[in-house]
């Protein structure tokens, strides 16, 4: 999108940060929750495309607490888990160069949806880890929340990046990612190593925690985030277009076509562009995002590609 729209949008936005909260399958709720509208019945969501999403624990407990065949939006909103998960969401910038390496489908710019911890995370970790540089498991060459952009600054888990269309009413989910769990797992084995030869430190640039101390955060503290990140980074993406932007219609990348499109030559997580838009109903279309048809990168692009598909939501 124009850098010009992207900073009307931001500035359209609520100031400051967005407390969220997360559970594991909350998405199912939040999906079901745009069908029903003011109430559907049961019969009518297993002839819809959310169907699978009744066989989630969280919606099968709420079916059977309610105890009849309807269901309505003040149902799917009452229900909580036991473990819920606080974040901070916050919004960033990203884009403007030249797209084969800024891994963006067009020029321009791209909207960020980042997913923070809250201070009871970075507070452990901090104390665990013992980073001495606050970017020791983010990279801040990547769309993450950086000090100087928030008063009460938190560590990003994770982020998506957006291009978008108000006049064909859509969105594309560019990319979604975390370089902290990648991280994480990468000191994890370099503090078990460590830990294995005998050693109560570890090498590792920018953290000096002993070796006992980043186990334990990474396999009791991160643990629960590195179970959910991903569905909850998505939930929260579409939660933000559905209620912020007003936009209806979402794209997704397929693996294939973020690769050719975005110039993307190492291995990513295949599941993230595959198995995760499936987990959310999203369907398998040939048909791209309108507003990038008459693009010239795009049809260029494209026209090298052999049966290119996306991903699509109706939301």
């Amino acid at each position: 999108m124009k850098k010009s729209l992207l900073e009307e949008i931001i500035a359209c936005l609520p100031e400051g940060r967005t407390k969220y909260y997360y559970f594991k399958d909350k998405y199912a709720l939040m999906l079901l929750s745009y069908l029903v509208g003011d109430g559907k019945s049961v019969a009518e969501l297993k002839n819809s495309h959310f169907k699978k999403l009744l066989q989630k624990q969280q919606v099968k407990t709420l079916l059977a607490r309610l105890g009849h065949g309807y269901i309505e939006q003040q149902d799917l909103h009452s229900c909580w888990a036991e473990s819920v998960q606080p974040f901070i969401i916050t919004v960033g910038r990203w884009g403007g160069d030249d797209p084969r390496w800024q891994q963006t489908t067009r020029h321009g710019y791209n909207l960020v949806v980042q997913l923070n911890f809250s201070n009871a995370h970075d507070s452990l970790y901090r104390e665990l880890v013992k980073p001495t540089e606050s970017a020791a498991l983010n990279n801040y060459g990547h769309p993450v929340l950086l000090p100087e952009q928030c008063k009460s600054h938190r560590e990003t888990l994770a982020w998506a990046r957006l291009d978008l269309d108000f006049e064909t009413n859509e969105v594309l989910i560019e990319e979604i990612q975390s370089d902290w769990v990648r991280e994480a797992v990468d000191l994890l084995q370099v503090a078990q190593k460590s830990k294995a030869n005998g050693h109560h430190s570890h090498a590792w640039f920018d953290i000096k925690g002993q070796v006992d101390n980043v186990i334990k955060y990474v396999k009791q503290t991160l643990e629960p985030y590195m179970k959910i990140w991903d569905e909850a980074v998505l939930a929260a993406t579409l939660d933000f277009v559905h209620n912020e932007l007003g936009i209806n219609k979402v794209f997704y990348h397929s693996h294939e076509s973020g690769a050719k499109l975005k110039n993307i030559s190492g291995n990513t997580p295949r599941n993230l562009y595959s198995k995760l838009p499936k987990q959310f109903c999203f369907e398998k279309t040939m048909e791209s995002p309108v507003f990038l048809q008459n693009d010239s990168r795009f049809k260029r692009m494209t026209r090298k590609m052999s049966m290119p598909y996306w991903y699509r939501l109706n939301l």
